[in-house]
Parts: C-alpha cells; structure tokens; sequence
C-alpha cells in the first residue's frame, strides 16, 4: 500500500469515527441539558445553587454531587437512572453537580450512564467553595429539596435508591 492509499484509508476511518462521535454528541445534546460553569469563575457557589433552585421553583429537587475520580460516586449512577425512572413525569428534578473534574472526562461519564436531568460541572474553585458552603468533604453528597426551596435531608447516606422512600413521602 503506497503512502497515498494509506493517507486516505486514515482520512477514511477519521472521519467515520468522526461522524459516529457526532452522532452521539447530538444525541447527548438532546437527551440532557449539561451547563459547564467552570469557565465562569466569577460564579460563585451560592450563585450556582441559587439558579439551580430558581431553575427548578415549585419542583423536589434531587442534587448529587459527584467525582469523576469518585469510585462510589461512579457505582451510584445505575442506581440514580432506577429512582430517576420511577419518577418520571412526576414534580422531581434529578440535578447532578460534577465537582473538580475534567470537561471530557465528565462529558465521557454523562454519556456512558445517559442520565437524565440536569448536569452541571464546576471549577476546582467553585467546587472548594460549594463544600465549604455546604459542609461537607466526603463524596458522594446528596441533598434533597422540597418544592418551597428548603433542604430537607443531606449527606452522604442520601444514596439513590434508599432516598426515593423519602422522594415518595415528601410528594404527597
């Protein structure tokens, strides 16, 4: 094979590859909203969870922070498109805040488990101010709040599918 061929038969497979990786970015756009605030590093922590909750006004609202680099975190997500599943079209909100990670590497994972809801991933430093605003160090967290924007339950124990118990309580 001449150096010709080989050049086009590379241009070739690129550029399936390409169109195959294209598909699915449109198919990532459509299935979900992911907002990347870590560019706007003059968004502050309380600012981020004030749109979230402005965002969401009269909702329950789920929120999972979560690593790339987090083992547990990572071995939740089946679990979180269970309860998500349940409920569907219902008055909840599954919003997933990515913490001190990579652009790719979260766009890779939001891909790989197709969860729904909203997505979010914030700078190294808005991810130090979130946990100090918060408190809380361990991932994953959870926070659950009620449609009048209060947090009603948070920690680390909020997994998945021991909280949609409290989902279905607090929907009634």
């Amino acid at each position: 094979m001449n150096t010709k061929s080989k050049i086009l038969l590379l241009m070739l497979v690129l550029g399936l590859f390409c169109c195959r990786t294209r598909q699915n970015t449109e198919n990532y756009q459509v299935y979900r909203d992911p907002v990347d605030f870590s560019e706007d590093t003059n968004l502050s922590a309380n600012q981020i969870i004030y749109d979230i909750l402005q965002k969401n006004s009269g909702k329950l609202i789920y929120v999972d922070f979560w690593a790339t680099d987090c083992g547990p975190c990572l071995a939740e997500m089946p679990n979180s498109k269970i309860v998500e599943h349940e409920f569907e079209n219902m008055d909840v909100v599954f919003v997933y805040i990515c913490l001190g990670s990579k652009k790719m590497q979260w766009e890779a994972v939001i891909d790989k488990f197709q969860l729904g809801g909203q997505h979010y991933l914030l700078s190294n430093k808005q991810s130090s101010e979130m946990r100090e605003f918060l408190k809380f160090i361990v991932l994953p967290f959870y926070m659950l709040v009620d449609k009048n924007g209060v947090v009603k339950y948070k920690g680390s124990h909020l997994r998945p599918l021991v909280t949609r118990d409290k989902i279905k309580e607090m929907l009634k």
